[in-house]
């Protein structure tokens, strides 16, 4: 081989190895965005299953800190006797505002339990439900969101 075309060669090897083609930059796009799709989504999932996590957190602590209070009341004997002898009970229906600005509804019910009779204790239910009133008509539907807790208390 003589210097020319040896020189002409280096030329054409050099060329094709100054860049990248369209068709290069083409794939290299198409595959990250193969991969960034699916990581935003991913991304979108995990927030919104945090905050309905989030959400559900705030309920159930409502609810638990409703059902305390009731058993609070429910250790004076006078109060006890009332809800124990009141035929339907007591149903209670209040706001429940969050730190967050947000507004939750809870609904406590105290209801006698006659199944156990009178001795050795007289016991209550307590039923406490906490949710999020999305269509504002004060009434748990089955799509909102809720959390339930359940007890009982016996007579001081």
């Amino acid at each position: 081989m003589n210097r020319s075309t040896n020189h002409a060669m280096n030329r054409v090897i050099r060329r094709s190895r100054r860049g990248t083609t369209l068709i290069e930059v083409a794939i290299g796009t198409m595959l990250m965005a193969l991969l960034i799709v699916p990581t935003l989504a991913a991304m979108n999932q995990s927030e919104a299953l945090r905050r309905r996590h989030h959400s559900h957190r705030m309920m159930l602590f409502s609810a638990e800190e409703r059902l305390e209070q009731e058993q609070v009341a429910l250790s004076d004997a006078k109060y006890f006797s009332d809800v124990w002898n009141a035929g339907f009970g007591t149903d209670t229906l209040s706001k429940v505002a969050l730190d967050d600005g947000g507004i939750l509804i809870g609904r406590t019910r105290v209801l006698a339990d006659t199944s156990v009779g009178k001795s050795p204790a007289q016991l209550v239910s307590i039923t406490v439900d906490v949710w999020n009133d999305v269509n504002g008509d004060r009434r748990m539907d089955a799509t909102e969101p809720h959390e339930t807790i359940q007890s009982q208390w016996a007579s001081p």
